[in-house]
């Protein structure tokens, strides 16, 4: 797999997943504040962007440089959620449970997409 279509692919998941979480929203089958909502729906798209930039920047290096890509950009999604998990206590503690269940449901549903992608892309460079 070639960087641009693990692009593609990363882009591709992303964007049906949150329009899947959309359409969950728009039927009221989930309910959050439109405020929550958005920042889901910005949020998401920004982390897995960057975590894309962060493992597949630079030069084809070897499997360890790879491997400690991957954990810095783990470690830098999971850092951010729980920041705004927990800015979201501090500002709206009301709606602290459901927005963490759906922004945390989202983001794993992406992360075993993304490490999927990833380790095709990594088995691919050898």
């Amino acid at each position: 797999m070639k960087k641009n279509s693990y692009f593609l692919y990363l882009m591709s998941a992303v964007s049906i997943v949150l329009v899947a979480y959309g359409l969950l929203h728009a039927l009221h089958l989930i309910q959050l504040p439109m405020k929550l909502f958005l920042l889901v729906n910005i949020v998401i798209p920004v982390l897995f962007i960057g975590g894309a930039a962060i493992v597949t920047v630079g030069k084809k290096k070897n499997p360890e440089s790879f491997a400690q890509r991957f954990m810095l950009m783990t470690t830098f999604q999971l850092l951010t959620i729980l920041s705004i998990i927990a800015a979201i206590w501090y500002k709206a503690n009301i709606h602290l449970k459901s927005f963490g269940l759906q922004f945390v449901s989202v983001f794993v549903v992406l992360m075993i997409f993304h490490s999927l992608l990833l380790i095709r892309l990594g088995a691919e460079e050898k």
